[in-house]
């Protein structure tokens, strides 16, 4: 389309002159500019996409309790570094008329070598604990938001070096 500048899709049919590749560009770029100086002030050297893309971890049980002291506990916002969009390999979706603050996620990342399953990695987006004391609670949201992964166990030894303790159950006598 951009080698096409008079190509009849560039046309904004709900007005009466006709536009054109450059006019249409141009707009986009001025309607973005007020747009961003809106959100964040005039002075564009101060501009992060950090302060608008954000992503934060809710608790479905407990997330929305309106306790504050409850949703602190539970819930967790990404560091301010959050990257991605919709048609990346770092899926992070946002809506642009609702704003830049992320609305969803894949749950978890993995690369997974087919020649060689113990060379493959994963990141869940907190953690793999689901109890909020727990230390594995948010140990991985760091990696997440930048985008780093950490070595799957696939075989008895890599599981055995990796573990931290060992759950045994026992049927009662």
């Amino acid at each position: 389309m951009l080698e096409s500048p008079d190509d009849p899709f560039w046309d904004d049919t709900r007005t009466d002159a006709i536009e054109d590749r450059d006019v249409v560009l141009e707009q986009a770029m001025i309607d973005a500019h007020e747009e961003l100086v809106g959100l964040l002030g005039d002075d564009v050297t101060t501009w992060r996409w950090a302060d608008l893309h954000t992503a934060s971890f809710e608790n479905l049980t407990f997330g929305q309790s309106g306790i504050a002291p409850i949703e602190w506990l539970f819930n967790r916002t990404a560091p301010d570094r959050v990257g991605g969009s919709a048609d990346l390999v770092n899926a992070v979706g946002f809506y642009p008329p609702a704003g830049y603050v992320v609305d969803w996620i894949p749950s978890m990342r993995m690369v997974v070598d087919l020649s060689d399953l113990a060379a493959s990695t994963s990141v869940n987006t907190t953690g793999q604990s689901g109890h909020a004391f727990h230390i594995h609670y948010d140990d991985m949201l760091d990696s997440w938001t930048d985008g780093a992964h950490h070595s799957m166990r696939w075989t008895r030894e890599q599981v055995e070096d990796g573990s931290e303790g060992t759950l045994a159950l026992v049927p009662a006598t």
